[in-house]
């Protein structure tokens, strides 16, 4: 690789374009509150394996100091709390309490309840008003939009979907950052738990997430509240009108 030029101008130009985060090119444009926001279904999984992408070509390509590092810990930091909701979109990451995680994942094994409590359909489960029975600890969910807006919306497969390519980018990632903050005061963020796992979720507040205006779910869409809002946003929270 060292020796295939081509190939290096090709990873140094995707790196580029995405620590800049200005849109040219049709690439990634930053959101109000610091996302790097590509496109509306799972930002988080772009911003992150970008972001691996570009510390692995920092560590090997670049002998001078660059800015390549801090861009990408700021991805990571938003996903996992430093943003205007205070929520880690890892399911049961919680900051030690500090945090809100997703409730409610688009995953069928999850919102299912045990077989001996009653069945898993989609008026009950998919669509159902209460938190998920069991706590997917680990799952990265899908993230917000272009506006920085999420809400818990189990029938929002876009925004809160799970899957393996959201999370593949997240052990180099958090490993890099864990020897990168091992010497700061900041560090990137707080992973251990400070209580036993407990999978068996609590059902919580049973009430309908209000679905995006002009959605087409299936379910039922309930009110729009603080802590769940109807997405998009008309401007990001980070900014002024």
């Amino acid at each position: 690789y060292v020796h295939a030029e081509h190939l290096h101008m090709m990873v140094h130009a995707y790196v580029s374009k995405w620590v800049k985060c200005n849109g040219d090119n049709s690439g990634p444009v930053q959101t109000g509150c610091g996302l790097c926001f590509l496109q509306k279904w799972a930002p988080l999984r772009y911003s992150l394996t970008s972001a691996l992408v570009a510390v692995v070509y920092e560590k090997h390509f670049l002998s001078e100091a660059s800015d390549v590092g801090e861009w990408a810990m700021g991805q990571l930091r938003y996903a996992f709390g430093d943003n205007p909701f205070r929520i880690s979109y890892m399911i049961g990451v919680d900051g030690g309490g500090e945090l809100r995680t997703p409730r409610k994942p688009h995953h069928r094994s999850s919102s299912c309840p045990p077989k001996d409590e009653g069945e898993c359909s989609e008026g009950r489960s998919l669509c159902g008003a209460c938190d998920s029975p069991w706590v997917l600890y680990g799952a990265m969910v899908g993230g917000p939009d272009e506006t920085d807006c999420w809400n818990d919306d189990r029938a929002n497969y876009v925004r809160n979907e799970v899957a393996l390519d959201y999370n593949a980018p997240l052990p180099a990632l958090l490993s890099w950052a864990a020897t990168r903050t091992a010497t700061t005061a900041r560090s990137a963020i707080k992973l251990t738990p400070n209580h036993f796992l407990e999978f068996r979720q609590r059902l919580g507040e049973c009430v309908l997430p209000p679905h995006d205006a002009g959605a087409q779910f299936s379910c039922p869409s309930g009110e729009a509240t603080d802590d769940n809002p109807r997405c998009p946003f008309k401007y990001s929270p980070c900014k002024r009108k």
